[in-house]
């Protein structure tokens, strides 16, 4: 298998296949190739999932601001995210879990920061090569001693759901193996994050509290943002588990924590 990794996607929002050579690839070449893919995407799976994207669009314009520290302001600033997010979900309650996914998400963006490694924090000249994609999505990949294989064929009567759920597989391999390979000292940083999480509530408000602590370059303030998140079980990207309580077929990896209370 050659070190490469490739990913097609053939939807009408997006057809492209995408390819990176990884036979003299850096580990910041090989983040710059997953996150560069990830960007594409991310948001297309929320797309898929059942939730009013429209509506947290809405209320995430609200915000604005510089850095972590508004941003944990914000998060304490509102009464009640279960409420911003029951705007959402269509009288469907499992989906609570990805509407705040998505809201996390793209809260960050608000106030100038990322909540994953963007391509631009990778600082590689390697280039995709593009190709006419098959009627599938698919990611294949391999780099050193990671291997990743993901394939759904597509079929005419496919449920969007059953799209979001190879989609959001795709894109949680992506996001956490672009961390990998940033270059960053993952121990300190989880010390930090168990630091600003240690004792806390699981709620949205300690979120908004451990937000406030996030300092850093851009890539470690992504990786504490991500690490805290994931602390109270909701994680700032597209994923697998938001999906499972709606959508029972689709199996992800279990996360750690307890989902936090309004």
């Amino acid at each position: 298998m050659p070190e490469e990794l490739k990913m097609e996607v053939s939807l009408p929002e997006l057809k492209e296949g995408i390819a990176f050579d990884f036979s003299s690839a850096s580990e910041k070449d090989v983040a710059y190739a997953i996150s560069y893919c990830s960007e594409k995407i991310d948001a297309l799976t929320f797309a898929y999932s059942g939730i009013e994207v429209q509506a947290l669009d809405k209320a995430l314009s609200k915000y604005s601001g510089k850095g972590p520290k508004e941003a944990g302001a914000a998060i304490l600033s509102v009464k009640s995210l279960r409420e911003v997010f029951k705007d959402a979900i269509d009288d469907r309650p499992a989906l609570i879990s990805v509407a705040g996914c998505y809201f996390f998400s793209k809260l960050p963006g608000r106030f100038g920061f990322s909540p994953k490694i963007r391509p631009d924090m990778a600082q590689s000249s390697i280039q995709p090569k593009l190709f006419a994609p098959g009627t599938r999505i698919s990611l294949v990949s391999k780099y050193k001693d990671w291997v990743a294989i993901k394939k759904l064929f597509l079929e005419p009567d496919m449920q969007k759901w059953e799209i979001a759920g190879i989609l959001a597989g795709i894109n949680e391999t992506l996001v956490k193996k672009a961390f990998d390979f940033a270059g960053l000292d993952k121990a300190k940083l989880d010390a930090k994050a168990a630091a600003l999480t240690k004792g806390k509530r699981k709620s949205y408000q300690s979120i908004g509290e451990a937000v406030k602590g996030i300092e850093g370059t851009p890539a470690e303030a992504a990786y504490l943002y991500n690490s805290i998140l994931s602390t109270f079980e909701v994680l700032p990207y597209a994923n697998r588990p938001m999906l499972s309580k709606q959508y029972p077929d689709i199996k992800g990896p279990k996360m750690r924590g307890r989902k936090p209370k309004a």
